[in-house]
């Protein structure tokens, strides 16, 4: 049994190669994007920064793509909660804004990172806060 399977892989696999080569491949039209993805701006805290312990922190900013951005995504790290995605639905702008709580020990980490995808699903660059806990 092993050495007919030796021989019929390779037989099938160049049957599997010619017929690849003689087959038409599928072209997709350009969609007319310039391939970037959107941009974030985070506002809010304008920059790193540190707070207390038990703070109410507001995070803020604007995703844009002139070509329309499709979703929002937010990831976050030393949080206890997650946000969820937010469908944008194809706007040129989105504005964001939403309240994380502090809360851990002195010397912790939380890290909000948001991007962005436009309509022809293309990622954006990552925007990202660390904020030091106090």
């Amino acid at each position: 049994m092993r050495i007919m399977m030796m021989w019929v892989l390779p037989i099938l696999s160049g049957a599997l190669s010619a017929g690849c080569a003689t087959r038409e491949r599928p072209t997709f039209p350009a969609t007319g994007g310039d391939g970037v993805g959107p941009e974030v701006v985070i506002t809010d805290p304008v920059a790193d920064t540190s707070f207390n312990v038990g703070s109410v922190v507001l995070i803020g900013g604007t995703v844009f793509d002139e070509e329309g951005v499709d979703t929002v995504f937010f990831t976050t790290l030393g949080l206890t909660s997650q946000i969820p995605a937010y469908a944008a639905n194809g706007v040129p702008r989105v504005r964001f804004s939403f309240p994380v709580e502090l809360a851990g020990e002195s010397g912790d980490v939380v890290i909000i990172s948001i991007y962005g995808a436009n309509l022809e699903h293309v990622r954006g660059d990552l925007a990202t806060r660390r904020i030091q806990l106090r």
